[in-house]
């Protein structure tokens, strides 16, 4: 699973929002669709919210994440 990570501080969470919690974060199964969003959110990034900031440095990286069930 993949997650998108920007300036290496926030995570993209949907609806032009991003957030410094990984808990909040849009998983996806393809490396391919991750990569796909992320550029796309590039092209947008002056309407992300807390991306607008860094308007011309912005970075992203595709981060690969883990989810287990642990018992209780």
């Amino acid at each position: 699973m993949f997650v998108i990570k920007f300036n290496n501080k926030y995570y993209w969470c949907g609806y032009n929002h991003v957030d410094t919690q990984l808990r909040k974060a849009v998983i996806y199964n393809s490396k391919k669709m991750a990569i796909s969003t992320a550029e796309d959110c590039m092209k947008r990034k002056s309407v992300i919210k807390n991306l607008e900031q860094f308007e011309s440095s912005v970075t992203y990286e595709i981060v690969e994440v883990e989810l287990k069930e642990k018992e209780v």
